[in-house]
């Protein structure tokens, strides 16, 4: 009976860390499609708008918007 419960133990820890495993790769993709889109907004406020093309500007918005597709 001892094997048995330390099985299910065991069963359980993994499938706890394959959960964190999840949600820290549904956080770093949320990070990686949304930093784009705060680089070019501060460059447009704090920065030289020159360099903010609508090409340039729109690229970043189109791609943080493709966090609700990691995560839906």
């Amino acid at each position: 009976v001892a094997s048995l419960k330390s099985n299910a133990d065991a069963d359980k820890q993994s499938v706890e860390i394959k959960i964190a495993k999840v949600a820290m790769l549904n956080v770093t993709l949320w990070i990686f499609a949304w930093t784009p889109f705060a680089v070019v907004c501060i460059m447009g406020v704090l920065g030289d708008q020159t360099k903010l093309t609508p090409l340039v500007s729109a690229l970043p918005i189109l791609f943080a918007k493709t966090s609700c597709v990691y995560n839906p």
